[in-house]
């Protein structure tokens, strides 16, 4: 059975490397991340009901959870992933959180300090603000800058969450 495709979109947003950004950020569209956020991010439908979708890069770190649609990670989250469509978790990726998700797809290498949930579709699975564990940036920081990218994130999120 063939997997069917779907469109996701353009990346409108960056967050380049160097960047810091503190504070909640809420985001429609395409965000890709290869700098530093301290705080939760959300990704909203757009106004023509876009799906949200979001790329960290390698090098790119995030304290705070996310709650996204389509995720592909290959760096660092010192939080909780909500990616109620599909999470892809490159061999970079590491996560001191739980990882909701609906489909998912991991990679040798990517690590997660914390519990994996499915969820189905349609099911809300809570809130995801619980605290988690706290980290020192600079090792995440190492551990995202020392592993090899695995290709752009958005062509790897459409040949892997098809059908999601």
């Amino acid at each position: 059975m063939g997997r069917k495709k779907i469109r996701l979109p353009a990346y409108t947003s960056l967050v380049g490397e160097g960047t810091v950004i503190k504070g909640a950020l809420s985001f429609s569209g395409g965000l890709h991340v290869a700098g530093r956020i301290v705080g939760d991010v959300t990704g909203e439908p757009g106004r023509s009901g876009k799906r949200s979708a979001l790329t960290l890069g390698m090098s790119g770190v995030i304290e705070g959870n996310l709650d996204v649609p389509y995720v592909v990670i290959e760096g660092a989250v010192n939080g909780d992933v909500r990616a109620t469509k599909c999470a892809i978790l490159a061999a970079g990726a590491r996560i001191m959180g739980a990882v909701y998700y609906q489909a998912l797809e991991l990679d040798d290498g990517a690590e997660i300090d914390g519990k994996l949930v499915h969820i189905a579709s349609g099911e809300d699975p809570g809130t995801i603000g619980q605290p988690v564990a706290s980290l020192d940036v600079s090792t995440i920081e190492a551990a995202a800058a020392s592993t090899a990218s695995s290709g752009d994130g958005a062509d790897r999120m459409r040949a892997s969450c098809d059908g999601a």
